[in-house]
């Protein structure tokens, strides 16, 4: 949050006990903190000749946002006001819905996490000339330069290496490349161990369909770390979809000419009953675009 005292905007991070256990959502946190300081001080900047801090003398935070024509929009997540002398924000839950069914399949809270999407911004707005050469024709993959070497590259998940070439090895799960052609083939997921796939179509102007089907009964909470991950679109880099909640069968389609990346964990000891019971059947093919 942000709060406005004594002509001075200082910022605030305010931590629940559903935070403190979360690694993820504490750098959410952060990341809300950082942005919204940036947002902030390029407003003011810009409007009052000079840093502004100090020289603000609006009674109310509502106050400077109207005077200096501050906008508070911010990605996907919602602002509001806590207070008649402070500013914040709280996370909007959008569920993924191009190309799954069923369109409300229960799924993480994904703007409460942070995500590879938010390091490139932050990058953006606080490294933006420490590697001056551009990331896209060094690192692969949509990777990102590292700011601390720029001979190094920070990976998107799936995939590792110094220019993040190199996709995830996986034991213990048979295949990890697999090809769709027009009839249907299927892997069977135990989540006996972390698994990596990469599922591409035969045809490069056919998509991939993947239909998921729940053997045995399931329940993951939300707001555990992810159980399977299915990555479709064209940037591999952005967030796929991650079912939570009463896991049931569900389909995700890919894109002309694109392949799709899927994840499954490892179920730690205390949930080792549920991975003897439980398995998901992935069937897949590719289909006309």
């Amino acid at each position: 949050m942000a709060e406005y005292k004594d002509r001075y905007i200082i910022y605030k991070i305010l931590v629940s006990k559903d935070c403190i256990r979360r690694r993820d959502r504490l750098q959410k946190l952060m990341y809300w903190s950082l942005e919204m300081r940036y947002q902030m001080e390029q407003c003011l900047q810009n409007k009052t000749n000079g840093p502004g801090q100090g020289n603000i003398t609006d009674r109310l935070m509502p106050d400077v946002l109207r005077k200096y024509r501050c906008n508070a929009a911010h990605l996907n997540e919602t602002s509001h006001f806590l207070e008649p002398y402070s500013f914040g924000y709280y996370p909007k839950k959008v569920p993924k819905t191009d190309n799954i069914e069923p369109k409300n399949l229960e799924q993480k809270d994904y703007s409460a996490e942070f995500s590879f999407t938010n390091l490139k911004t932050l990058n953006s707005r606080m490294c933006n000339d420490k590697c001056q050469n551009d990331s896209s024709k060094y690192c692969k993959n949509k990777a990102l330069r590292s700011p601390r070497n720029c001979d190094e590259c920070l990976c998107p998940f799936f995939y590792k290496g110094k220019k993040c070439f190199e996709f995830e090895k996986s034991k213990y799960c048979g295949d990890q490349k697999l090809k769709a052609i027009s009839k249907q083939k299927n892997k069977f997921l135990d989540f006996k161990s972390d698994c990596y796939y990469i599922i591409k179509p035969k045809g490069k102007s056919k998509k991939v369909l993947l239909k998921f089907q729940a053997i045995g009964d399931a329940y993951w909470a939300c707001d555990e770390d992810k159980l399977i991950e299915i990555r479709y679109s064209r940037d591999k880099s952005i967030e796929g979809v991650i079912p939570c909640g009463h896991i049931r069968n569900f389909t995700v389609k890919g894109y002309k000419g694109v392949s799709i990346l899927v994840y499954t964990s490892e179920l730690a000891y205390e949930f080792s009953k549920m991975a003897y019971e439980f398995k998901l059947k992935m069937e897949y093919r590719e289909v006309r675009a």
